[in-house]
């Protein structure tokens, strides 16, 4: 197994254990021309899946493009 999918299936673990419950909002703010933009992508796919948004389905998840870094407020 190549090291990219062995990162993939940690990754995809993790997620699996991820929840939503203490959280009110979530902003995502994205560059989508910055080199570090790729991690905050990920992070709000991972959290935009079913599963998790029904861990609470009263918390916003909200994204925002702008031109500055990347950033996730909680």
């Amino acid at each position: 197994m190549s090291d990219v999918n062995l990162v993939r299936a940690a990754v995809f673990t993790l997620a699996k254990n991820l929840h939503l419950k203490p959280f009110k909002r979530i902003t995502f703010k994205i560059d989508p021309f910055h080199h570090n933009a790729a991690e905050v992508r990920d992070t709000l796919f991972h959290l935009s899946s079913n599963r998790v948004r029904q861990t609470n389905v009263q918390c916003i998840v909200k994204t925002e493009v702008t031109k500055t870094p990347p950033s996730i407020e909680l």
